[in-house]
């Protein structure tokens, strides 16, 4: 694999664990040391397959969905909303909705999941229900069309969407809580990746659909 210009060596076993792993769970965690190409790999493989990747990086402060996704300013009467959230509602337009999309959580662990992407958690725990994040308890002014507002306002993950959250352990980390491995598809980077061949097998024209 390639990524602007830079050649990448990953084990054949790993691309496939990566793969299978997509259709176990919308949440991964790539844990290993610095260096091995955690945050590299969804981006190369979203490159390969014709999808999109962003990145969010996670600080260390977060402590709940607001630090994520936003928050509504009552004495401005507008929504401040991140990269993220702008993020998952394009995600869900129609031009998007046959590409594979994922959201990287750089450095998941810098803070505590379970507190900041709680909501996202609980909405990932039953694949058969719709998953919705809630953005408001209440109404608010211009919410954008593709927003659910039979209670409040929330946001419908749209089913395309794979959260990819990478992680280093080191002091200046936390350990993920049993809740959130039990969610998650959890995927450990070693160093010292093979050669790979100098000429890249022929790959197919288009992007690949998420079906």
């Amino acid at each position: 694999a390639t990524s602007h210009g830079k050649r990448l060596n990953y084990r054949l076993s790993d691309l496939r664990i990566f793969l299978a792993g997509m259709a176990m769970s919308k949440l991964h965690l790539l844990e290993g040391v610095s260096g091995t190409g955690k945050t590299t790999l969804p981006n190369a493989f979203a490159n390969a397959v014709g999808g999109f990747a962003k990145k969010i990086e996670v600080q260390a402060g977060w402590r709940d969905k607001q630090d994520l996704l936003g928050y509504y300013n009552s004495f401005e009467r507008i929504y401040r909303e991140t990269p993220c959230m702008q993020y998952l509602y394009r995600a869900g337009l129609p031009y998007f909705s046959d590409a594979i999309i994922f959201i990287v959580l750089d450095e998941m662990n810098l803070s505590h999941p379970e507190q900041y992407f709680a909501d996202f958690l609980s909405a990932l725990e039953d694949p058969k229900s719709e998953p919705l994040i809630s953005i408001s308890d209440r109404g608010l002014p211009e919410v954008p069309e593709r927003m659910v507002t039979t209670t409040g306002v929330q946001l419908k993950l749209p089913s395309n969407v794979w959260f990819i959250g990478t992680a280093n352990q080191d002091e200046t980390t936390f350990a993920f809580a049993p809740k959130t491995y039990d969610r998650a598809h959890v995927m450990e980077l070693r160093s010292n990746a093979p050669l790979v061949q100098e000429k890249a097998p022929i790959q197919r024209k288009g992007p690949v659909s998420v079906k």
